[in-house]
């Protein structure tokens, strides 16, 4: 009885269907959960990237007018510098020729827009300065543009790239989880189907086992009958006075436990109330023994 019932608790601890596929939806959440953290991670840092790019873009172009909303990197060179013509010929053209001094100017002028636009190139024969700076701040412009087009496209690919990473990695643990579901299921259902094998066979075992004990083994602690007492004091020490129920004199007995052992136990002060059923059945007994009128006797 006593393995039949420890088989079947065990069981019990066997985790049912519902609460297999719970605990796998409890981990699919927390995947979701956490691919959903990073996606927006990769988010973030892209949109930043992005931001930092528009950023460079917006502080290498080179604007013809300055509106006030424009970066420092505007106005055009050229009439800034031809309207300086005059103060340029008074410091630096005193003691040369007219044709000398507007070439010297010139010349200025074409290192300064080479520098600004960092080009090695000059005008085009028939080119004036003015028509090879709107040529170069195109070209500028251009470059900036693409290069910025460029980062774009390169930022938009990384970020795709790991974002369809983090997915295959979150696909992957999805699919896991599931057939760690459909193999947790498929072992509880045999872990169960033996426990119930063992449970069935101990029960069959422990009642022969117990038939077999009630018909051939006689206690050898169990005490010779004496009749007429009244009280668990009027018996020999360690025995307690047995009575029928309702009945207010019994017969003096060894005390045992419930595998028919015997065991000392000093008087019970209740003793003296009329007897009590100690049984209903003889499940309820201690091995060899029967219920008999509501006590266990063998």
């Amino acid at each position: 009885m006593k393995w039949h019932i420890l088989a079947l608790l065990t069981v019990g601890c066997i985790p049912s269907n519902a609460e297999i596929i719970n605990d796998g939806q409890r981990r699919l959440d927390d995947l979701t959960s956490q691919a959903h953290e990073e996606v927006a991670n990769l988010k973030t840092i892209w949109e930043s990237e992005l931001e930092k790019a528009s950023n460079q873009l917006r502080e290498s172009l080179i604007f013809r007018q300055c509106d006030g909303s424009n970066t420092p990197q505007c106005g055009l060179t050229v009439p800034a510098m031809m309207s300086g013509y005059v103060d340029f010929v008074e410091v630096y053209c005193v003691r040369v020729t007219q044709d000398f001094c507007q070439a010297w100017h010139e010349s200025k002028i074409l290192e300064a827009l080479q520098l600004r636009y960092q080009s090695t190139d000059s005008p085009q024969v028939g080119e004036s300065l003015g028509a090879f700076e709107e040529r170069l701040i195109k070209e500028h412009n251009e470059k900036v543009y693409y290069a910025y087009e460029q980062k774009c496209r390169e930022l938009n690919a990384e970020y795709t790239k790991r974002v369809n990473s983090l997915l295959a990695e979150y696909q992957e643990g999805a699919l896991l989880i599931q057939e760690q579901v459909t193999q947790d299921i498929k072992d509880a259902k045999q872990d169960r189907a033996i426990l119930r094998g063992v449970a069935s066979a101990l029960a069959a075992g422990t009642k022969a086992y117990g038939e077999t004990m009630a018909k051939s083994y006689k206690s050898p602690y169990q005490s010779p009958q004496t009749e007429g007492c009244t009280s668990d004091y009027t018996c020999p020490s360690g025995q307690w006075c047995v009575k029928g129920v309702g009945q207010t004199y019994g017969t003096c007995a060894h005390v045992v436990n419930r595998f028919g052992t015997p065991t000392y136990s000093p008087p019970r002060p209740s003793s003296f109330q009329p007897g009590r059923a100690q049984c209903r059945n003889s499940l309820e007994c201690p091995y060899g023994f029967r219920c008999d009128q509501g006590n266990c006797t063998n």
